[in-house]
């Protein structure tokens, strides 16, 4: 009687054992198709973001006041002030070269 018993709770044992087995399967799979999910919506969401972010880069770069605009100016700027500095170099150095002569 005991030992029937005792076989008895062993089977119970087996089965509620395998019960969570299947159940621990079950609930995996569910997991993992979850994460398949979220992991595409991200993808999704991540394009997205880099698409808006080089609209951006671009405008930023090539717009009326964007960063190629800007350094075409400056390009521009400089030059002039390279000649404007050379025009005053030669200024000066006529200037000296007419005190010389007057000075001896």
């Amino acid at each position: 009687m005991i030992k029937k018993g005792l076989e008895n709770q062993r089977k119970n044992l087996q089965q509620l054992e395998l019960k969570n087995e299947k159940t621990l399967r079950i609930s995996k799979s569910k997991i993992l198709k979850r994460t398949k999910g979220i992991t595409l919506i991200a993808l999704i969401i991540t394009i997205i973001i880099l698409i808006i972010l080089a609209g951006i880069t671009l405008v930023a770069l090539s717009g009326e006041n964007g960063v190629l605009n800007k350094a075409k100016d400056a390009k521009i700027k400089t030059e002039i002030a390279s000649i404007k500095e050379e025009i005053q170099i030669d200024i000066l150095g006529k200037q000296a070269e007419n005190r010389g002569k007057y000075i001896r």
